[in-house]
């Protein structure tokens, strides 16, 4: 779950399924550039999430804030189970020419690509992360995450 203000909670998935994919999005369009004059603009943000294993010992979660153009649906039949982020296809993975994205990953399950611990990475048109570090995300007992994310223009 992901908390969008004090006392309001969203679920991006389904408690009893597997292999699902959620999420959320602003409902207005960020212009993270002027046009005009060529400059761009700083971006930062804050949010707290929880990862709710229900209890399980093996579980797969990844949750990412992304930047990307406009996508009105997720294309879920062009993608694997738990893979490619719901931005990028199975195809595309390491080298995105059709979605273009910029994400932050909080990852809790290892692929094949990944380090072997929990890891925030910063990903660009690609799952192959441009850097990662070590987080240690309190999963089993559910512990909350605080975010911060901050983008500086220059």
């Amino acid at each position: 779950m992901a908390m969008l203000h004090k006392n309001v909670v969203i679920y991006l998935t389904k408690n009893d399924s597997e292999f699902n994919i959620g999420r959320a999005t602003y409902f207005k369009t960020l212009y993270l550039w002027d046009k005009a004059s060529g400059s761009v603009k700083d971006l930062s943000t804050h949010f707290s999430f929880r990862i709710n294993s229900q209890g399980r010992n093996l579980y797969a979660y990844v949750l990412t804030y992304f930047l990307a153009p406009a996508v009105p649906v997720i294309p879920d039949t062009h993608f694997a189970a738990g893979e490619g982020l719901g931005l990028a296809t199975v195809y595309q993975q390491y080298s995105s020419k059709n979605h273009h994205f910029v994400a932050v990953e909080f990852d809790i399950f290892w692929n094949s690509y990944d380090p072997r611990d929990n890891h925030v990475g910063i990903d660009i048109n690609s799952m192959q992360f441009v850097v990662n570090v070590t987080w240690f995300s309190g999963t089993p007992n559910c512990t909350r995450t605080d975010t911060w994310i901050t983008y500086n223009s220059i």
